[in-house]
């Protein structure tokens, strides 16, 4: 009878036999084969990549600085923003698309915004909310609009 040897214990079992006779190894249950797949490594590499390429520019967009300018020549408000990176952004909004200024105290800051009259938030400034609620003050008076006072009880802001 031919036989074989069992590779858990060393034993000699017949080789039709299904289980070892002395550990109970079983000779049809396959070894699961560890998966060191070089395309599964690529995917995990590039993933840790890409979170770390996403987390060195989010650093580098850190706002340096803000300017606001209320232009009564073009009846607009006229927004710049610089950033770390190098980059300026910026923005205008005409009069007569502004629904309301907002002021959010959020402390320990706080933030204006412009409501448009389609709804959208525009963000004008954000920091010391002692100073802000003075130029949230001006800047209603200034573009003809009403002002809108709200604290981080009364509105969730989203910057």
């Amino acid at each position: 009878m031919e036989m074989k040897t069992c590779p858990s214990c060393g034993a000699e079992v017949p080789a039709p036999a299904s289980t070892c006779k002395t550990c109970f190894h079983d000779f049809k249950a396959t070894a699961k084969q560890k998966s060191s797949s070089p395309v599964l490594i690529l995917v995990a590499v590039a993933a840790v990549v890409v979170i770390a390429a996403g987390a060195l520019w989010s650093k580098t967009q850190v706002e340096l600085g803000s300017r606001v300018l209320i232009d009564s020549t073009s009846n607009s408000v006229q927004m710049i923003r610089e950033f770390s990176d190098g980059k300026t952004e910026t923005a205008s909004v005409p009069f007569d698309q502004i629904a309301s200024v907002e002021f959010v105290e959020d402390l320990p800051d706080g933030t204006i915004f412009l409501i448009t009259t389609s709804g959208e938030r525009v963000k004008l400034a954000h920091g010391d909310p002692r100073e802000l609620k003075l130029k949230a003050s001006d800047y209603a008076e200034a573009v003809g609009k009403p002002l809108t006072t709200k604290d981080e009880s009364s509105v969730k802001v989203q910057q």
